[in-house]
């Protein structure tokens, strides 16, 4: 299942100033954090750790957190749609509707959550690297690895339209230092990844005018993530409009 978002397309030639960045720090992750990732905050549905993914340069399995059924879809859900026990693996991108995901690092067999709950649904997961994925699948000699995941997340499982509230978190690729790109209440548009800049740019848009939806008659904000430095990447707010 992919997301596809609505408004136009950042163009490559929009690579100039922005505001003060904000550094990303990364956080501990603690036994505590794992205790509390075990709890169901999904009432009434079963969920499961489901089956180990490994994506290629990931120095951990991943084992996403699903809905339990024997069918592929089950009807109880949050949104009045059915929820998918399925999630589509690609090079660099997981797909689905995911609870939860558990990394498992490899070299050290540590386990670790990368929410501290399962009260949100992730549904793209983006490991970062160069070049990204090519039109026939097939990679280049040389990858760069960012050693990043970027996440769309649905945070509040009440709310029906899941796509208009999706929110953008990142983490490294052990799942530590889970942070949010950008403020409460601005939810996520779109998003690209110009490799060649190393820059993760997104749109988003907030209720700007109060009436408690969020319509194109609400403010967008710009902003990139920049990966020049993998160990710290820098979220950088950037506005080119004409005042």
């Amino acid at each position: 299942m992919k997301l596809w978002t609505y408004v136009g397309l950042i163009t490559a030639s929009l690579l100039t100033a922005c505001s003060q960045p904000t550094t990303i720090t990364p956080t501990v992750s603690s036994d505590e954090a794992a205790t509390n990732a075990n709890q169901n905050g999904t009432q009434n549905i079963n969920i499961k750790v489901d089956l180990p993914i490994y994506l290629k340069g990931v120095p951990s399995l991943l084992h996403p957190v699903v809905v339990s059924s024997l069918d592929k879809y089950v009807d109880k859900s949050f949104s009045g749609d059915k929820l998918s026990s399925y999630v589509e693996v690609g090079r660099d991108t997981l797909l689905g509707q995911m609870f939860n995901v558990v990394f498992e690092e490899l070299q050290t067999g540590r386990t670790k959550p990368l929410f501290a709950t399962n009260n949100q649904l992730i549904y793209q997961a983006h490991y970062l690297m160069y070049p990204p994925q090519t039109e026939d699948g097939k990679p280049e000699p040389d990858v760069k690895y960012y050693h990043h995941f970027i996440y769309q997340v649905q945070e509040n499982l009440s709310q029906a339209n899941k796509a208009d509230n999706l929110s953008l978190y990142i983490s490294d690729d052990k799942g530590d230092g889970l942070k949010k790109l950008h403020p409460d209440g601005e939810y996520v548009l779109e998003t690209r990844w110009i490799a060649d800049k190393e820059r993760y740019y997104f749109i988003t848009k907030s209720d700007s005018n109060g009436d408690g939806k969020i319509t194109l008659a609400d403010k967008s904000h710009n902003y990139y993530v920049d990966f020049k430095d993998v160990a710290n990447p820098v979220v950088k707010p950037y506005d080119f409009m004409l005042k």
